[in-house]
């Protein structure tokens, strides 16, 4: 949090979830996929909101030899913010199973819903990465709401969830 605070990343991201509407815990979604590292490289996924190629470029973000959009962290960070609205639409506001979505992508939750016959993100069976990263991010939200709560939090940290 620390890189987040001095580096300026946190208000920048806030500022531009605020003009997508999103909810500003969603902002510290960085602190668990690379601890705010704007270099992060996990092989498939890079910068600090671990876009594959794929979701980068859909985002309209340039992938290249030369140049990786994934690692300016203000381009990747609109299109991270357009990513999540998208995702937030896909699964009427229930920002658990959007969460789920950006982990594992929003065709398998899809599937997974429409299957599993629930839209309750506690209820589903899922791979064992997506089953954990939205406990994963509620607790990391608790940990970081307790160590700084003066970085822009609102409500408990389950306030925005709508699981039915």
């Amino acid at each position: 949090m620390d890189r987040a605070t001095s580096r300026g990343y946190l208000h920048y991201i806030h500022r531009v979830f605020y003009q997508y509407n999103l909810p500003p815990e969603l902002a510290h979604l960085p602190l668990l996929e690379s601890c705010f590292d704007t270099r992060a490289d996990s092989g498939s996924a890079r910068g600090m909101w671990q876009f594959t190629k794929t979701t980068a470029e859909d985002y309209g973000l340039h992938v290249g030899w030369l140049s990786d959009d994934r690692l300016n962290w203000r381009k990747a960070t609109d299109s991270a913010a357009r990513y999540l609205k998208k995702l937030g639409k896909m699964f009427d506001n229930n920002w658990e199973l959007a969460l789920a979505g950006y982990n594992g992508g929003p065709g398998y939750m899809a599937q997974e819903i429409k299957s599993q016959g629930t839209r309750n993100f506690w209820k589903l069976k899922l791979r064992k990465e997506t089953h954990e990263y939205v406990p994963k991010f509620l607790a990391m939200l608790s940990v970081a709401r307790k160590r700084y709560p003066e970085l822009y939090f609102q409500g408990s940290p389950r306030a925005w969830a709508t699981s039915s």
